[in-house]
């Protein structure tokens, strides 16, 4: 067995460790994550189940979501912690939180005080709490920097805020 990973937040270990040092899951071999048998209209139907899900929170880095993961399971609310590619070109990934259409106003209202201090709880926040009407972040939902326009991670922590670069920009 060339590693481990973590049940609970998907992060990789060495064989030998046995718990995650980010949240505390218990790591297996990456073939017990993965179904089994499962064929391509499986893979296929779960990846239009992820897709119809809606995005609570997405970061570059992991460990920030693994608290907001917490809370929405103290709380009772199901989700899903996605990997996509976040830039191609340097291989670097980014991860979303994840809940049913019906749970994300509540979702929301529960992660918002994790995300950013000066909400009151009962206001939603999170990825839409920076969102503008033109279709791109002009702030930073985590920690609050500008935003330059076409930017697809924020210049100050990283967070990915929009999707894979377009051709014509990459060239």
């Amino acid at each position: 067995m060339s590693h481990r990973v973590c049940e609970d937040c998907g992060e990789e270990f060495r064989p030998e460790i046995e718990r995650c040092s980010d949240c505390g899951g218990r790591l297996v071999a990456p073939s017990a994550l993965a179904p089994s048998g499962s064929s391509e209209e499986e893979a296929a139907a779960d990846e239009a189940a992820v897709q119809a899900l809606a995005t609570v929170f997405v970061s570059s880095q992991i460990t920030q979501l693994v608290p907001l993961a917490d809370c929405l399971r103290e709380k009772g609310i199901a989700f899903r912690l996605v990997e996509e590619m976040g830039d191609r070109e340097r291989g670097t990934a980014r991860y979303s939180l994840r809940v049913g259409e019906a749970d994300r106003e509540r979702a929301l209202r529960e992660v918002a005080p994790l995300i950013d201090s000066e909400t009151e709880a009962g206001l939603l926040a999170a990825v839409e709490s920076r969102f503008e009407d033109s279709g791109r972040y002009g702030r930073c939902p985590a920690c609050d920097a500008e935003i330059p326009e076409g930017a697809h991670e924020c210049p100050d922590c990283g967070l990915a805020v929009a999707g894979e670069p377009d051709a014509q920009e990459r060239s």
